[in-house]
């Protein structure tokens, strides 16, 4: 009986330690839409979700790679991740 409480005490020990591991990775996700402002330090994309248009910030910098000819009108992919509640764009391409 002992040897069964200490395996699912160490299972659930394990499985605390893995949400924690998960939890500490940021979100990573992509958006396309089109580039409604830009500057050296963030862009704005207007781009549709369902029938609503959408308007998202997403905050530029050093590490952005930044692919084709970002200027406004064009049509793009933003792959970021949030940080702090931004959206922190890690490439943007336009397609």
């Amino acid at each position: 009986m002992k040897k069964i409480v200490a395996v699912v005490m160490g299972l659930v020990l394990l499985m605390v330690a893995m949400s924690f591991a998960q939890g500490a990775a940021p979100q990573r996700d992509s958006q396309k839409g089109t580039i409604s402002s830009i500057d050296g330090s963030k862009l704005v994309m207007t781009g549709t979700r369902g029938f609503s248009k959408l308007e998202t910030t997403f905050v530029l910098n050093g590490d952005t790679k930044k692919d084709g000819n970002l200027k406004v009108g064009a049509f793009v992919i933003v792959y970021f991740r949030i940080e702090n509640n931004q959206k922190i764009a890690e490439r943007v391409k336009t397609i």
